[in-house]
Protein backbone atom coordinates (compact mmCIF):
# COMPACT_ATOMS: atom_id res chain seq x y z
CA UNK A 1 0.00 0.00 0.00
CA UNK A 2 3.20 2.28 0.32
CA UNK A 3 4.39 4.15 -2.45
CA UNK A 4 7.59 2.30 -2.22
CA UNK A 5 8.60 -0.67 -0.54
CA UNK A 6 11.50 -3.02 -0.10
CA UNK A 7 11.25 -6.83 -0.80
CA UNK A 8 13.78 -10.08 -0.31
CA UNK A 9 12.49 -13.33 -2.01
CA UNK A 10 15.01 -16.49 -2.58
CA UNK A 11 16.00 -18.35 -6.07
CA UNK A 12 12.45 -19.97 -5.51
CA UNK A 13 10.34 -16.50 -5.73
CA UNK A 14 9.13 -17.07 -2.32
CA UNK A 15 9.20 -14.51 0.35
CA UNK A 16 11.83 -13.42 3.20
CA UNK A 17 11.12 -10.35 4.09
CA UNK A 18 8.39 -7.40 3.08
CA UNK A 19 7.51 -5.36 5.56
CA UNK A 20 3.74 -5.32 5.35
CA UNK A 21 1.08 -7.93 5.57
CA UNK A 22 2.08 -10.48 3.15
CA UNK A 23 3.13 -13.51 5.05
CA UNK A 24 7.02 -15.18 4.87
CA UNK A 25 6.92 -17.86 2.44
CA UNK A 26 4.48 -16.55 -0.09
CA UNK A 27 4.78 -17.91 -3.10
CA UNK A 28 5.43 -14.44 -5.89
CA UNK A 29 6.30 -16.21 -8.70
CA UNK A 30 3.20 -14.77 -10.37
CA UNK A 31 4.63 -11.07 -9.67
CA UNK A 32 6.10 -10.00 -13.16
CA UNK A 33 8.38 -7.61 -11.29
CA UNK A 34 9.97 -10.12 -9.46
CA UNK A 35 10.00 -12.82 -12.19
CA UNK A 36 11.90 -9.83 -14.40
CA UNK A 37 14.57 -9.56 -11.66
CA UNK A 38 14.70 -12.81 -11.37
CA UNK A 39 15.67 -14.17 -14.57
CA UNK A 40 17.44 -11.01 -15.75
CA UNK A 41 21.25 -12.02 -15.29
CA UNK A 42 23.97 -10.19 -13.16
CA UNK A 43 24.46 -9.50 -9.20
CA UNK A 44 22.21 -6.08 -9.77
CA UNK A 45 19.99 -4.32 -12.01
CA UNK A 46 16.70 -2.65 -12.36
CA UNK A 47 14.07 -2.64 -14.76
CA UNK A 48 10.07 -1.08 -15.61
CA UNK A 49 7.41 -3.46 -15.42
CA UNK A 50 3.61 -3.40 -15.86
CA UNK A 51 0.88 -1.48 -18.24
CA UNK A 52 -0.19 1.82 -17.84
CA UNK A 53 -0.86 2.99 -15.04
CA UNK A 54 0.19 -0.23 -12.73
CA UNK A 55 3.76 0.72 -14.68
CA UNK A 56 6.65 -0.20 -11.81
CA UNK A 57 10.48 0.68 -11.34
CA UNK A 58 11.81 -2.24 -9.89
CA UNK A 59 15.97 -2.03 -8.32
CA UNK A 60 17.58 -5.49 -7.37
CA UNK A 61 20.88 -7.07 -5.59
CA UNK A 62 21.63 -10.51 -5.53
CA UNK A 63 23.27 -12.24 -2.27
CA UNK A 64 26.77 -12.77 -2.91
CA UNK A 65 26.68 -15.96 -0.63
CA UNK A 66 25.38 -19.11 -1.97
CA UNK A 67 23.61 -20.22 1.32
CA UNK A 68 21.68 -16.70 1.13
CA UNK A 69 20.63 -16.75 -2.50
CA UNK A 70 18.39 -14.23 -1.42
CA UNK A 71 17.76 -11.17 -4.43
CA UNK A 72 17.07 -8.06 -2.69
CA UNK A 73 14.23 -5.86 -4.64
CA UNK A 74 13.10 -1.91 -4.10
CA UNK A 75 10.12 -1.47 -6.40
CA UNK A 76 8.65 2.26 -6.41
CA UNK A 77 5.29 3.31 -8.73
CA UNK A 78 6.26 5.02 -11.91
CA UNK A 79 3.89 8.08 -11.27
CA UNK A 80 6.06 8.16 -7.46
CA UNK A 81 9.19 8.20 -9.59
CA UNK A 82 8.17 11.10 -12.45
CA UNK A 83 6.32 12.91 -9.86
CA UNK A 84 9.10 15.06 -8.78
CA UNK A 85 9.95 15.35 -12.62
CA UNK A 86 6.64 16.66 -13.43
CA UNK A 87 6.64 19.13 -10.54
CA UNK A 88 9.84 20.54 -12.26
CA UNK A 89 8.25 20.42 -15.92
CA UNK A 90 4.64 21.57 -15.17
CA UNK A 91 7.01 24.73 -12.63
CA UNK A 92 9.27 25.53 -15.62
CA UNK A 93 6.15 26.03 -17.88
CA UNK A 94 4.31 27.92 -15.62
CA UNK A 95 7.56 30.34 -14.90
CA UNK A 96 8.06 30.72 -18.75
CA UNK A 97 4.71 31.40 -19.39
CA UNK A 98 4.75 34.24 -17.18
CA UNK A 99 7.79 35.35 -17.98
CA UNK A 100 6.24 35.72 -21.65
CA UNK A 101 3.16 37.63 -20.38
CA UNK A 102 4.55 40.04 -18.08
CA UNK A 103 7.09 40.50 -21.26
CA UNK A 104 4.78 41.22 -23.56
CA UNK A 105 2.80 43.63 -20.78
CA UNK A 106 5.72 45.63 -20.44
CA UNK A 107 6.36 46.11 -24.25
CA UNK A 108 2.93 47.06 -24.41
CA UNK A 109 3.68 49.53 -22.03
CA UNK A 110 6.72 50.89 -22.83
CA UNK A 111 5.14 51.15 -26.82
CA UNK A 112 2.17 52.78 -25.24
CA UNK A 113 4.26 55.33 -23.55
CA UNK A 114 6.39 55.66 -26.63
CA UNK A 115 4.04 55.55 -28.69
CA UNK A 116 1.32 58.47 -27.38
CA UNK A 117 3.37 61.30 -27.85
CA UNK A 118 3.78 60.42 -31.68
CA UNK A 119 -0.03 58.97 -31.86
CA UNK A 120 -1.14 62.61 -30.19
CA UNK A 121 0.56 64.46 -33.11
CA UNK A 122 -0.87 62.47 -35.76
CA UNK A 123 -3.96 62.77 -34.66
CA UNK A 124 -3.66 67.05 -34.23
CA UNK A 125 -1.86 66.94 -37.58
CA UNK A 126 -4.87 64.95 -39.56
CA UNK A 127 -7.05 67.44 -37.65
CA UNK A 128 -5.49 70.28 -38.69
CA UNK A 129 -5.01 69.00 -41.81
CA UNK A 130 -9.23 68.26 -42.34
CA UNK A 131 -9.67 71.78 -41.06
CA UNK A 132 -7.14 73.22 -43.75
CA UNK A 133 -9.05 71.01 -46.41
CA UNK A 134 -12.67 72.08 -44.76
CA UNK A 135 -11.49 75.77 -45.07
CA UNK A 136 -10.01 75.64 -48.36
CA UNK A 137 -12.73 74.06 -49.59
CA UNK A 138 -15.15 77.37 -47.87
CA UNK A 139 -12.97 79.50 -49.67
CA UNK A 140 -13.35 77.85 -52.92
CA UNK A 141 -16.43 78.24 -52.88
CA UNK A 142 -16.86 81.23 -51.76
CA UNK A 143 -14.57 81.91 -54.95
CA UNK A 144 -16.91 79.90 -57.31
CA UNK A 145 -20.02 82.37 -56.02
CA UNK A 146 -18.26 85.42 -56.15
CA UNK A 147 -17.60 84.68 -60.09
CA UNK A 148 -21.25 83.86 -60.87
CA UNK A 149 -22.33 87.10 -59.31
CA UNK A 150 -19.87 88.83 -61.21
CA UNK A 151 -18.24 91.07 -58.62
CA UNK A 152 -15.84 93.12 -61.14
CA UNK A 153 -13.05 90.23 -61.36
CA UNK A 154 -11.29 90.21 -64.67
CA UNK A 155 -9.43 87.68 -66.00
CA UNK A 156 -6.31 87.46 -64.29
CA UNK A 157 -7.34 87.71 -61.44
CA UNK A 158 -9.56 84.60 -61.95
CA UNK A 159 -7.05 82.76 -62.82
CA UNK A 160 -4.55 84.01 -59.93
CA UNK A 161 -7.42 82.71 -57.60
CA UNK A 162 -7.93 79.32 -59.38
CA UNK A 163 -3.71 78.54 -58.97
CA UNK A 164 -4.35 79.88 -55.46
CA UNK A 165 -6.92 77.52 -54.37
CA UNK A 166 -5.48 74.66 -56.01
CA UNK A 167 -8.08 74.23 -58.79
CA UNK A 168 -6.58 72.97 -61.94
CA UNK A 169 -9.17 74.11 -64.52
CA UNK A 170 -7.63 77.43 -67.33
CA UNK A 171 -9.53 80.23 -66.86
CA UNK A 172 -9.38 81.32 -70.60
CA UNK A 173 -10.55 77.60 -71.76
CA UNK A 174 -14.49 77.34 -72.54
CA UNK A 175 -16.58 75.98 -69.51
CA UNK A 176 -20.19 74.38 -69.32
CA UNK A 177 -22.55 75.55 -66.87
CA UNK A 178 -25.85 73.95 -65.47
CA UNK A 179 -28.05 75.09 -62.89
CA UNK A 180 -29.61 72.42 -60.44
CA UNK A 181 -32.19 73.40 -58.49
CA UNK A 182 -33.99 71.40 -55.85
CA UNK A 183 -38.11 71.30 -55.96
CA UNK A 184 -39.83 72.50 -52.98
CA UNK A 185 -36.59 73.30 -50.91
CA UNK A 186 -38.43 75.83 -49.31
CA UNK A 187 -41.06 73.41 -47.35
CA UNK A 188 -38.33 70.81 -47.11
CA UNK A 189 -35.94 73.06 -45.61
CA UNK A 190 -38.32 74.18 -42.57
CA UNK A 191 -38.47 70.06 -41.32
CA UNK A 192 -34.62 69.98 -41.51
CA UNK A 193 -32.11 70.84 -38.85
CA UNK A 194 -28.85 72.79 -39.35
CA UNK A 195 -27.10 69.66 -39.75
CA UNK A 196 -29.21 68.20 -41.71
CA UNK A 197 -29.27 70.84 -44.61
CA UNK A 198 -25.10 70.57 -44.50
CA UNK A 199 -25.28 67.20 -44.87
CA UNK A 200 -27.80 67.58 -48.14
CA UNK A 201 -25.75 70.43 -49.38
CA UNK A 202 -22.66 68.12 -49.33
CA UNK A 203 -24.54 65.01 -50.79
CA UNK A 204 -25.57 67.22 -53.60
CA UNK A 205 -22.17 68.68 -54.25
CA UNK A 206 -20.23 65.64 -54.08
CA UNK A 207 -23.26 63.74 -56.38
CA UNK A 208 -22.93 66.98 -59.31
CA UNK A 209 -19.25 66.39 -59.12
CA UNK A 210 -19.22 62.66 -59.57
CA UNK A 211 -21.72 62.53 -62.15
CA UNK A 212 -19.73 65.10 -64.10
CA UNK A 213 -16.11 64.34 -63.33
CA UNK A 214 -15.86 61.95 -66.20
CA UNK A 215 -15.90 64.89 -68.61
CA UNK A 216 -13.18 67.20 -67.47
CA UNK A 217 -12.34 69.39 -64.41
CA UNK A 218 -15.69 70.17 -62.73
CA UNK A 219 -16.75 72.44 -59.60
CA UNK A 220 -19.94 72.20 -57.46
CA UNK A 221 -21.01 75.23 -55.59
CA UNK A 222 -24.20 75.85 -53.66
CA UNK A 223 -25.41 79.62 -54.82
CA UNK A 224 -28.31 79.95 -52.53
CA UNK A 225 -30.99 77.54 -50.17
CA UNK A 226 -31.60 74.26 -52.87
CA UNK A 227 -29.96 76.31 -56.00
CA UNK A 228 -26.45 75.12 -57.19
CA UNK A 229 -24.07 75.39 -59.84
CA UNK A 230 -22.32 73.13 -61.65
CA UNK A 231 -19.18 74.12 -63.61
CA UNK A 232 -17.21 71.98 -65.92
CA UNK A 233 -14.02 73.31 -67.87
CA UNK A 234 -13.42 71.26 -70.94
CA UNK A 235 -11.22 71.79 -73.58
CA UNK A 236 -13.22 70.80 -76.52
CA UNK A 237 -17.46 72.26 -75.55
CA UNK A 238 -18.80 69.76 -78.13
CA UNK A 239 -17.35 66.78 -76.68
CA UNK A 240 -19.99 67.05 -74.15
CA UNK A 241 -24.14 67.17 -74.29
CA UNK A 242 -24.58 69.26 -70.97
CA UNK A 243 -28.60 67.50 -71.26
CA UNK A 244 -27.51 64.87 -71.07
CA UNK A 245 -25.44 65.38 -68.21
CA UNK A 246 -28.50 67.15 -66.91
CA UNK A 247 -30.81 64.05 -67.25
CA UNK A 248 -28.20 62.00 -65.50
CA UNK A 249 -27.98 64.11 -62.59
CA UNK A 250 -31.92 64.27 -62.07
CA UNK A 251 -31.69 60.35 -61.91
CA UNK A 252 -28.95 60.37 -59.46
CA UNK A 253 -30.30 63.02 -57.42
CA UNK A 254 -34.04 61.30 -57.43
CA UNK A 255 -32.17 57.92 -56.72
CA UNK A 256 -29.88 59.19 -54.28
CA UNK A 257 -31.46 61.35 -51.76
CA UNK A 258 -35.38 60.87 -53.29
CA UNK A 259 -35.53 64.32 -53.75
CA UNK A 260 -37.21 65.66 -57.37
CA UNK A 261 -34.84 67.92 -58.82
CA UNK A 262 -35.43 70.83 -62.22
CA UNK A 263 -32.05 71.33 -64.13
CA UNK A 264 -31.39 74.02 -66.75
CA UNK A 265 -28.57 74.02 -69.23
CA UNK A 266 -27.73 75.17 -72.37
CA UNK A 267 -25.22 78.52 -71.90
CA UNK A 268 -21.89 77.50 -72.56
CA UNK A 269 -19.06 80.03 -72.14
CA UNK A 270 -15.79 80.80 -74.35
CA UNK A 271 -13.97 81.07 -70.96
CA UNK A 272 -14.57 81.93 -66.85
CA UNK A 273 -14.95 85.86 -67.49
CA UNK A 274 -18.31 85.05 -69.55
CA UNK A 275 -19.81 83.33 -66.36
CA UNK A 276 -22.10 85.92 -64.79
CA UNK A 277 -23.60 86.61 -68.13
CA UNK A 278 -24.39 83.17 -68.44
CA UNK A 279 -25.54 82.23 -64.87
CA UNK A 280 -27.92 85.03 -64.77
CA UNK A 281 -29.58 83.23 -67.99
CA UNK A 282 -29.72 80.02 -65.97
CA UNK A 283 -31.61 81.34 -63.43
CA UNK A 284 -34.07 83.49 -65.75
CA UNK A 285 -34.61 80.00 -67.40
CA UNK A 286 -35.76 78.57 -64.02
CA UNK A 287 -39.22 79.98 -64.71
CA UNK A 288 -39.76 77.53 -66.84
CA UNK A 289 -40.14 75.36 -63.99
CA UNK A 290 -43.61 77.11 -63.09
CA UNK A 291 -45.19 76.00 -66.29
CA UNK A 292 -43.31 72.12 -66.97
CA UNK A 293 -43.50 71.15 -63.18
CA UNK A 294 -41.55 69.80 -61.28
CA UNK A 295 -38.32 67.43 -62.08
CA UNK A 296 -38.21 69.18 -65.29
CA UNK A 297 -34.98 69.64 -67.83
CA UNK A 298 -35.00 72.63 -69.34
CA UNK A 299 -32.97 73.59 -72.57
CA UNK A 300 -32.36 77.17 -73.10
CA UNK A 301 -30.67 76.37 -76.83
CA UNK A 302 -33.39 74.53 -77.93
CA UNK A 303 -36.56 77.02 -76.90
CA UNK A 304 -38.13 78.70 -79.41
CA UNK A 305 -36.24 81.85 -79.19
CA UNK A 306 -38.96 84.67 -78.61
CA UNK A 307 -37.33 87.79 -77.39
CA UNK A 308 -38.57 89.72 -75.13
CA UNK A 309 -38.76 92.95 -77.19
CA UNK A 310 -41.49 91.38 -79.01
CA UNK A 311 -43.65 90.63 -76.20
CA UNK A 312 -47.06 92.35 -76.33
CA UNK A 313 -48.43 92.60 -73.07
CA UNK A 314 -52.55 91.53 -73.21
CA UNK A 315 -53.39 95.07 -71.94
CA UNK A 316 -57.10 94.17 -73.06
CA UNK A 317 -57.20 91.09 -70.79
CA UNK A 318 -55.89 92.87 -67.87
CA UNK A 319 -58.98 95.18 -68.29
CA UNK A 320 -61.62 91.85 -68.62
CA UNK A 321 -59.72 90.74 -65.31
CA UNK A 322 -60.53 93.78 -63.35
CA UNK A 323 -63.64 93.88 -64.72
CA UNK A 324 -64.29 90.55 -63.86
CA UNK A 325 -63.80 91.22 -60.04
CA UNK A 326 -65.40 94.53 -60.00
CA UNK A 327 -68.43 92.17 -60.94
CA UNK A 328 -67.54 90.23 -57.74
CA UNK A 329 -66.68 86.96 -59.99
CA UNK A 330 -63.15 85.39 -59.09
CA UNK A 331 -62.95 82.62 -60.84
CA UNK A 332 -63.66 84.01 -64.40
CA UNK A 333 -60.84 86.89 -63.53
CA UNK A 334 -59.07 83.89 -62.77
CA UNK A 335 -58.90 82.30 -65.63
CA UNK A 336 -57.96 85.63 -67.73
CA UNK A 337 -55.22 86.23 -64.53
CA UNK A 338 -53.48 82.62 -65.82
CA UNK A 339 -53.80 83.68 -69.33
CA UNK A 340 -51.53 86.47 -69.05
CA UNK A 341 -48.98 84.49 -66.70
CA UNK A 342 -49.23 81.18 -69.58
CA UNK A 343 -48.15 83.82 -72.21
CA UNK A 344 -45.19 84.46 -70.59
CA UNK A 345 -43.61 81.14 -70.91
CA UNK A 346 -40.20 80.93 -72.57
CA UNK A 347 -39.50 84.58 -72.24
CA UNK A 348 -37.65 84.16 -68.98
CA UNK A 349 -37.69 85.52 -65.23
CA UNK A 350 -37.38 88.98 -65.58
CA UNK A 351 -40.36 89.47 -68.22
CA UNK A 352 -42.39 86.92 -65.87
CA UNK A 353 -41.74 89.04 -62.88
CA UNK A 354 -42.45 92.80 -64.69
CA UNK A 355 -45.92 90.60 -65.75
CA UNK A 356 -46.86 89.73 -61.89
CA UNK A 357 -45.58 93.17 -61.18
CA UNK A 358 -48.49 95.14 -63.64
CA UNK A 359 -51.92 92.60 -63.04
CA UNK A 360 -50.78 93.31 -58.94
CA UNK A 361 -50.35 97.24 -60.13
CA UNK A 362 -54.00 96.98 -61.96
CA UNK A 363 -55.60 94.80 -59.05
CA UNK A 364 -54.15 97.86 -56.40
CA UNK A 365 -55.26 100.48 -58.88
CA UNK A 366 -58.93 98.98 -59.46
CA UNK A 367 -59.20 98.98 -55.34
CA UNK A 368 -58.11 102.28 -55.09
CA UNK A 369 -60.93 103.27 -57.38
CA UNK A 370 -63.34 101.60 -55.52
CA UNK A 371 -62.28 103.29 -51.84
CA UNK A 372 -62.33 106.49 -54.15
CA UNK A 373 -65.23 106.66 -55.76
CA UNK A 374 -67.64 104.19 -53.12
CA UNK A 375 -66.22 105.04 -50.19
CA UNK A 376 -65.38 101.30 -49.89
CA UNK A 377 -61.94 100.14 -47.42
CA UNK A 378 -60.71 97.85 -49.52
CA UNK A 379 -57.30 96.38 -49.28
CA UNK A 380 -55.08 93.71 -49.20
CA UNK A 381 -51.51 93.28 -48.37
CA UNK A 382 -49.74 93.51 -51.71
CA UNK A 383 -45.96 93.19 -50.81
CA UNK A 384 -46.33 90.05 -48.83
CA UNK A 385 -48.40 89.11 -52.07
CA UNK A 386 -45.28 89.42 -54.14
CA UNK A 387 -42.68 88.20 -51.91
CA UNK A 388 -44.84 85.05 -52.29
CA UNK A 389 -44.81 84.91 -55.75
CA UNK A 390 -41.48 85.18 -56.75
CA UNK A 391 -40.63 82.43 -54.12
CA UNK A 392 -43.49 80.21 -56.02
CA UNK A 393 -42.14 76.94 -58.09
CA UNK A 394 -45.09 75.65 -59.54
CA UNK A 395 -48.21 77.32 -61.77
CA UNK A 396 -50.27 75.77 -59.17
CA UNK A 397 -48.65 77.64 -56.27
CA UNK A 398 -48.91 81.21 -58.23
CA UNK A 399 -52.57 80.74 -58.95
CA UNK A 400 -53.28 79.68 -55.69
CA UNK A 401 -52.12 83.26 -54.62
CA UNK A 402 -54.35 85.30 -56.81
CA UNK A 403 -57.56 82.87 -56.11
CA UNK A 404 -56.98 84.23 -52.44
CA UNK A 405 -56.30 87.68 -53.31
CA UNK A 406 -59.16 87.61 -56.12
CA UNK A 407 -61.40 85.95 -53.36
CA UNK A 408 -60.35 88.67 -50.59
CA UNK A 409 -61.51 90.98 -52.58
CA UNK A 410 -64.76 89.87 -54.40
CA UNK A 411 -65.51 89.74 -50.50
CA UNK A 412 -64.77 92.82 -49.20
CA UNK A 413 -66.54 94.59 -52.55
CA UNK A 414 -69.52 92.05 -51.70
CA UNK A 415 -69.69 92.86 -48.13
CA UNK A 416 -69.88 96.65 -49.21
CA UNK A 417 -68.03 98.09 -45.93
CA UNK A 418 -65.49 96.31 -43.81
CA UNK A 419 -67.04 97.46 -41.22
CA UNK A 420 -69.96 95.03 -41.71
CA UNK A 421 -67.34 92.22 -41.65
CA UNK A 422 -65.49 93.80 -38.38
CA UNK A 423 -69.34 93.28 -36.95
CA UNK A 424 -70.01 90.17 -38.24
CA UNK A 425 -66.31 88.67 -36.71
CA UNK A 426 -67.53 90.64 -33.15
CA UNK A 427 -70.90 88.40 -33.04
CA UNK A 428 -68.53 85.58 -34.08
CA UNK A 429 -66.45 85.59 -30.90
CA UNK A 430 -69.17 86.99 -28.41
CA UNK A 431 -71.12 83.36 -29.68
CA UNK A 432 -67.40 81.81 -29.00
CA UNK A 433 -67.81 82.79 -25.41
CA UNK A 434 -71.28 80.77 -24.94
CA UNK A 435 -70.47 77.84 -26.95
CA UNK A 436 -66.89 77.22 -26.77
CA UNK A 437 -67.44 73.88 -24.61
CA UNK A 438 -69.10 72.83 -27.76
CA UNK A 439 -66.12 70.10 -28.92
CA UNK A 440 -67.71 70.19 -32.23
CA UNK A 441 -67.86 73.84 -32.75
CA UNK A 442 -66.48 75.18 -36.17
CA UNK A 443 -66.31 78.29 -38.12
CA UNK A 444 -69.18 77.06 -39.85
CA UNK A 445 -71.62 76.64 -37.06
CA UNK A 446 -72.35 79.82 -36.72
CA UNK A 447 -75.10 79.27 -39.69
CA UNK A 448 -77.35 81.71 -37.26
CA UNK A 449 -75.35 84.81 -37.86
CA UNK A 450 -74.28 84.53 -41.55
CA UNK A 451 -75.00 83.29 -44.85
CA UNK A 452 -71.66 82.78 -45.76
CA UNK A 453 -70.00 80.02 -46.66
CA UNK A 454 -67.51 78.70 -44.03
CA UNK A 455 -64.19 79.13 -45.89
CA UNK A 456 -65.34 82.83 -46.72
CA UNK A 457 -65.56 83.42 -43.61
CA UNK A 458 -62.46 81.87 -42.47
CA UNK A 459 -60.59 84.25 -44.71
CA UNK A 460 -62.78 86.95 -43.31
CA UNK A 461 -61.67 86.23 -39.48
CA UNK A 462 -58.49 85.57 -40.67
CA UNK A 463 -58.11 89.58 -41.93
CA UNK A 464 -59.96 91.15 -39.49
CA UNK A 465 -58.01 89.55 -36.28
CA UNK A 466 -54.49 88.85 -37.81
CA UNK A 467 -55.12 84.87 -36.50
CA UNK A 468 -57.72 82.33 -38.05
CA UNK A 469 -60.54 81.08 -36.21
CA UNK A 470 -59.03 77.60 -34.83
CA UNK A 471 -56.10 79.70 -33.44
CA UNK A 472 -58.62 82.11 -31.67
CA UNK A 473 -60.92 79.07 -30.43
CA UNK A 474 -58.07 76.88 -29.25
CA UNK A 475 -56.46 79.79 -26.80
CA UNK A 476 -60.23 81.04 -25.60
CA UNK A 477 -60.22 77.35 -24.45
CA UNK A 478 -56.88 77.21 -22.87
CA UNK A 479 -57.63 80.58 -21.36
CA UNK A 480 -60.60 78.89 -19.72
CA UNK A 481 -59.08 75.99 -19.03
CA UNK A 482 -56.53 78.24 -17.20
CA UNK A 483 -58.74 80.15 -15.09
CA UNK A 484 -60.57 76.74 -13.62
CA UNK A 485 -57.08 75.06 -12.71
CA UNK A 486 -56.38 77.66 -10.65
CA UNK A 487 -59.81 78.24 -9.00
CA UNK A 488 -60.80 74.43 -8.69
CA UNK A 489 -60.03 71.18 -7.36
CA UNK A 490 -61.82 69.27 -10.43
CA UNK A 491 -59.78 67.07 -12.12
CA UNK A 492 -57.79 67.93 -15.18
CA UNK A 493 -59.60 65.79 -17.21
CA UNK A 494 -63.03 67.07 -16.48
CA UNK A 495 -61.84 70.34 -16.55
CA UNK A 496 -60.33 69.52 -20.21
CA UNK A 497 -63.76 68.00 -21.81
CA UNK A 498 -65.53 71.09 -19.86
CA UNK A 499 -64.02 73.27 -22.22
CA UNK A 500 -64.51 72.24 -25.07
CA UNK A 501 -61.54 69.39 -25.71
CA UNK A 502 -62.78 65.98 -26.89
CA UNK A 503 -59.25 64.49 -26.14
CA UNK A 504 -57.27 65.21 -22.66
CA UNK A 505 -54.36 64.18 -23.70
CA UNK A 506 -54.48 66.58 -26.89
CA UNK A 507 -55.43 69.23 -24.12
CA UNK A 508 -51.92 68.23 -22.16
CA UNK A 509 -50.51 68.65 -25.26
CA UNK A 510 -51.19 72.31 -26.46
CA UNK A 511 -51.21 73.62 -22.80
CA UNK A 512 -47.55 72.64 -21.95
CA UNK A 513 -46.88 74.19 -25.53
CA UNK A 514 -48.61 77.42 -24.65
CA UNK A 515 -47.52 78.24 -21.08
CA UNK A 516 -44.30 75.57 -20.93
CA UNK A 517 -45.58 73.85 -18.25
CA UNK A 518 -48.40 71.14 -17.15
CA UNK A 519 -51.72 71.74 -16.31
CA UNK A 520 -50.66 69.67 -13.04
CA UNK A 521 -47.31 71.91 -12.57
CA UNK A 522 -49.70 75.08 -12.96
CA UNK A 523 -51.97 74.25 -10.59
CA UNK A 524 -49.11 73.81 -8.09
CA UNK A 525 -47.63 76.94 -8.65
CA UNK A 526 -50.80 78.84 -8.36
CA UNK A 527 -51.47 76.52 -4.85
CA UNK A 528 -48.17 77.44 -3.41
CA UNK A 529 -49.02 81.28 -4.40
Amino acid sequence: DTPASLLIVDSEARLVYSGGATPIGTDLSGDPAILEALRQPGRAGYALTGAKKDREFVTWVRGEDKTADWTYLYRMPESVLTKDISRTRNTTVLFSVLMLFFGLCGSILYAFHVYRPISFMQNKLQVLEKVQENRDDIERQGFLRSVLRENGMQLQDIEKALERYRMPAVARQPVHLCLVSLDGYQRLERTLSIEQRERLHTGMLELLCRAASPHGETYAVATESGLFALLLSAVEPDEVRMSDLGSLIRQEVERTLEQSCSIVTGTDCSSWFHLPEAWKKLVSGLSERLFLGYGCLVDLSCMDGRKASGFDYPVTRERQMCQQLMLKHADPALVLCEGIITNTKGLGRNLLQVTLLRIVSAVMEMTDKLNHESGMDIHHDFESFMTRMNRAERLEDLMEGFRDMFCSIVEQISSGRTQSHKELVEAIKEAVHQRYQDSQLTIGSFGDITDLSASHLARIFARIEGESFSDHLRKYRLDMAQQRIAAHSESIQSIAEGVGFANPNHFYTIFKKEFGITPSEYRQRNQRA
